[in-house]
């Protein structure tokens, strides 16, 4: 997926919760809640401690549709693949 692909979808969800907390339990419980709550599309900031493994845990488990992204990302990062 390029940038270019994100347009529409994001364009058609308004609401994106960005999910930063220094506790990445909570961090979790909280996207989790957005996601159970009927919101399509969510960001963890990778300030939030465990970020890629929350990333891969809900792009994996997520419903089909749903846009899971990184937000804070301040260099390269490798590449992952949902668990």
């Amino acid at each position: 997926m390029t940038a270019t692909d994100l347009v529409p979808p994001l364009a058609a969800h308004p609401v994106v919760p960005v999910i930063r907390h220094r506790d990445g339990d909570v961090a979790a419980e909280i996207a989790r809640a957005c996601l159970d709550g009927g919101l399509r599309v969510v960001e963890v900031t990778l300030t939030t401690p465990d970020a890629l493994a929350l990333l891969a845990d809900l792009a994996g488990t997520a419903a089909d549709g749903v846009l899971v992204g990184a937000g804070t990302v301040l260099g390269p990062l490798y590449r992952f693949e949902p668990l």
